[in-house]
């Protein structure tokens, strides 16, 4: 669909002469080719210094273990949103595979700060 979105964009740009209506059709494949890629999920990774999300468009994200500052686990979204001390998010959703093996890297390398009842969700099945 994107590269779809892509060509038509380019032919009708090419077969515009500059007339709008041709413009406006372009500028409308393009706007769906963009709404196609942006919320696809960049990949997080888990390693022995802390997670990192490395994203299709945006630049990439960090944060270390001691760095955690709070980690909410959504009880109907399935998401789950780390937030660093400098303000960065990485946002788990329930397009990313692997969940449970996150809450699992999260309860081994910040077991200490977590409460005993992590993740707080109904029915705590990953």
């Amino acid at each position: 669909m994107v590269a779809y979105s892509l060509c038509a964009t380019v032919t009708q740009l090419k077969h515009s002469h500059g007339r709008p209506f041709q413009f406006m059709i372009a500028a409308s494949f393009a706007v769906i080719a963009v709404m196609i890629i942006l919320p696809f999920p960049g990949t997080i990774i888990v390693t022995a210094d802390g997670l990192k999300r490395i994203s299709w468009l945006w630049k990439n994200k960090r944060i270390r273990w001691a760095e955690i500052a709070e980690i909410n686990t959504g009880q109907r979204s399935r998401t789950v949103t780390i937030t660093g001390t400098d303000g960065t998010k990485i946002v788990h959703s329930r397009q990313l595979p692997d969940r449970p093996g996150l809450v699992m890297a999260l309860k081994n390398y910040c077991g200490a700060n977590l409460p005993s009842d992590f993740p707080r969700e109904p029915g705590a099945g990953l």
